[in-house]
């Protein structure tokens, strides 16, 4: 895979894996490229790259209460544009975001008793895993669930909020916690090798009748440490490693999600895999290597450790070289077009990322509507879902008012940077060629008269 492509489908990472743009659908108004320019005698130089991601507000037509703003963002960014876009979520009642979840991370629902049974099972292993990575982290379990819930942000800022729709069964009550010691002579009892003997638990579910015991639905529902199998937790995967290489921020682990009014409303695990199942897509490559594992994974780092070496000899070189390109890419479809261009199922994977997952996200506002209208609340997703989601309201009696927000995601201060103009404007031409990119004509420079917060 030649560098440009492999720049390219790194991109693909960035933005919600998502900026692809196999929809057809325009996020010119959602991501663009801007330029500033300094005079240098009679000649006009480059002075910095940056790309800007928007929201804006959106209000009813019928004149009735309560606003929705679509606030795009890019997975990975500089420091001080995560500070910016907590700042301008802080101002919401209630702040839908964008995540794949685990299974269980959104609570036990269903009607029938037996679908109660199968959500409190999904919801108890997510519980199960985080006392795991708990463990792992800490060396210690948490004395019972609430401070694992508590203490589950030093994992993962999304967990305690999962974590307390989590811990409650399908039919309104706690889950129990049990702390079971190892016993000489019985399963657990620690080996000659050992320090310590391992100490294991259990969650339990009462059942729809809430009493120990019980047979069908009601019978109690356990769940023990030694019949869960737990991977080591990933912190990112490749967007977090493209960042870090770029001395760029994450935006998982740059944004605290435990905020009041933070709702999920994105899809889980398994309905991701039945989604694809349906339309024939084999989600595996891009599961794998967002999780840092597979074939494209071992590629993506082999290339961040070569850009980390260059960098290093270089001092900060590549690295800029990389983040203009990067920039070029986001800012313009064609780039991305071109990453996916022969990839087998591409169409179907981004029919499934971008629009069956808006779906989602729409019938999430729906709902959060219907239980609390008159609310300001913010749809936080990918930019490139932004065309889709701002379709999706139209068509439920929406319109956009005032005009788009723009927030400068990645800046390269190109006169501050080691890479000569010659060197940048060469490279940056080679790519573009190699790419097909053909520069676009909108473009912007500042002092447009577009908004800014």
């Amino acid at each position: 895979m030649r560098f440009e492509r492999v720049i390219a489908v790194a991109c693909l990472l960035v933005i919600g894996i998502s900026s692809h743009q196999a929809s057809c659908q325009d996020t010119s108004e959602w991501i663009r490229l801007v330029e500033e320019f300094e005079q240098d005698g009679a000649e006009e130089l480059p002075a910095r790259v940056r790309l800007e991601i928007a929201s804006r507000r959106f209000e009813r037509i019928d004149g009735g209460s309560g606003s929705v703003e679509l606030v795009g963002v890019t997975h990975i960014g500089d420091a001080r544009y995560y500070e910016a876009l907590a700042s301008a979520l802080s101002g919401f009642d209630i702040v839908l975001y964008e995540s794949v979840a685990p299974d269980g991370a959104r609570g036990v629902g269903g009607d029938a008793d037996e679908d109660r049974v199968a959500g409190t099972r999904m919801a108890m292993r997510f519980v199960g895993r985080v006392m795991e990575w708990h463990r792992m982290q800490v060396g210690t379990l948490p004395a019972d669930l609430p401070a694992l819930v508590e203490a589950s942000s030093e994992l993962d800022s999304r967990f305690p909020g999962w974590l307390r729709e989590a811990i409650v069964d399908g039919w309104g009550e706690s889950l129990q916690m049990t702390v079971i010691k190892p016993v000489p002579g019985e399963r657990g009892e620690a080996s000659l090798q050992d320090e310590e003997p391992r100490v294991e638990w259990r969650l339990t579910s009462l059942g729809s009748d809430r009493l120990t015991g019980g047979e069908g639905h009601a019978a109690d529902i356990p769940l023990d440490s030694v019949d869960l199998d737990v991977p080591r937790p990933s912190r990112g995967g490749m967007q977090a490693e493209i960042a870090s290489a770029l001395g760029l921020d994450f935006q998982l682990h740059a944004l605290d999600y435990d905020r009041p009014g933070w709702v999920l409303a994105d899809m889980t695990d398994s309905e991701l895999r039945s989604g694809a199942d349906e339309l024939g897509v084999d989600t595996a490559p891009l599961l794998e290597g967002l999780s840092g594992g597979g074939l494209t994974a071992r590629m993506g780092r082999m290339l961040l450790m070569l850009i980390r070496l260059a960098d290093f000899i270089s001092g900060n070189q590549v690295r800029d070289i990389v983040k203009v390109v990067l920039v070029e890419s986001l800012a313009n479809p064609a780039a991305l077009d071109m990453a996916g261009a022969g990839m087998a199922g591409m169409d179907g994977l981004m029919e499934l990322i971008l629009h069956e997952r808006n779906i989602v996200a729409l019938e999430c506002l729906d709902e959060t509507l219907a239980r609390s209208p008159g609310t300001s609340i913010a749809l936080f997703y990918g930019a490139a879902h932004m065309p889709g989601l701002a379709e999706g309201l139209v068509e439920r009696g929406w319109k956009a008012v005032d005009r788009p927000s723009w927030l400068p995601a990645i800046e390269v201060d190109l006169i501050a940077s080691q890479v000569d103009p010659e060197t940048m404007a060469m490279v940056r031409a080679r790519f573009n060629g190699s790419m097909g990119i053909v520069p676009r004509p909108d473009r912007e420079r500042p002092g447009d008269g577009d908004e800014s917060p």
